[in-house]
């Protein structure tokens, strides 16, 4: 998620889950350069198995995007073809590409014969409000045949561009529409997206599909996935105290951080939620987020 899952965020939450695939932020294509490819793809060695996820409507520039991934040692490439942002459909990127499904399987083909590792797609149920069943089987079937394996759907289609960002994560879920198409296609490896906050609720979409992603939701409540390991992987080791991880992850912003207070700030922000659903956490997020602006270790170390 922009802005959110940066590499900083993915190291914490590698502390509670040491299987789930984990997506970097949508990087744009084209802003890949010299000067910002260090700063948008690199990651901790920590954080595999890791997806670049690029957004982009020009082949050529996605390809040379893949291929960074493929150097930088990526596990996965998606091609986000379903970011409802204003911004980003103005742009002609994300969302809006499921209108050209020529052009979008074109970027798809392009990246995946560049490179070795796996290329995969994730989109909505339309570009447009209406949800249209055949449109979507028709986009999907088209990008199969050009060779795609994987698509992950947000059940949501997208709303009209007047719209607020905001009113995309609050519109109408269409679950019943995703596992249609693992029924259609039973071959293609569906995962489901959208409005999924629990351990229950990924049980329940599992009887229907092969993965779940979950965005908002470990945005908002990250000790989810301290259970995770165990529910979906057989990973018995035992799940590691919300104390526990704050101490890692405070060890590793103090190396990352030697005497630069703005990064220092920046990377204690993600602690903020590490308390949701505890008693007293409402108090225990305002103090989180207190001390990660004044960038105070100590403090931060003495919040149990």
């Amino acid at each position: 998620m922009l802005k959110y899952t940066d590499r900083y965020y993915r190291y914490l939450m590698r502390l509670m889950t040491k299987h789930t695939m984990l997506y970097t932020e949508m990087v744009v294509a084209h802003s890949i350069n010299d000067q910002s490819e260090k700063r948008l793809l690199d990651y901790h060695a920590i954080e595999h198995p890791v997806a670049l996820q690029l957004i982009g409507n020009d082949p050529a520039v996605l390809v040379q995007g893949a291929l960074l991934g493929e150097r930088y040692g990526y596990d996965e490439i998606n091609l986000n073809l379903g970011c409802p942002s204003n911004r980003v459909k103005k742009a002609g990127f994300g969302g809006v590409m499921m209108a050209d499904v020529a052009l979008s399987v074109d970027c798809f083909r392009a990246m995946q014969e560049a490179v070795k590792m796996p290329v995969t797609i994730k989109i909505r149920l339309s570009h447009q409000e209406e949800f249209i069943c055949s449109d979507f089987a028709d986009f999907v079937r088209q990008s199969s045949e050009a060779g795609c394996r994987v698509f992950i759907i947000h059940a949501r289609t997208m709303l009209d561009q007047k719209r607020p960002a905001r009113a995309h994560r609050h519109s109408a879920v269409n679950y019943e529409a995703v596992y249609q198409l693992k029924r259609d296609f039973p071959d293609l490896e569906i995962v489901i997206n959208g409005g999924i906050a629990s351990i229950e609720s990924m049980q329940v979409h599992l009887k229907h599909v092969d993965g779940v992603m979950v965005g908002q939701a470990a945005c908002r409540d990250p000790y989810l996935f301290s259970a995770v390991d165990r529910v979906f992987f057989a990973d018995d080791h035992e799940a590691p105290s919300r104390q526990d991880i704050l101490n890692q992850y405070l060890d590793y912003v103090e190396k990352e951080s030697v005497d630069d207070l703005p990064k220092r700030q920046y990377m204690l922000r993600h602690i903020v939620n590490l308390f949701r659903g505890m008693p007293g956490a409402n108090e225990l997020r305002k103090e989180s987020a207190e001390y990660a602006r004044q960038g105070s270790m100590r403090k931060m170390r003495k919040l149990y």
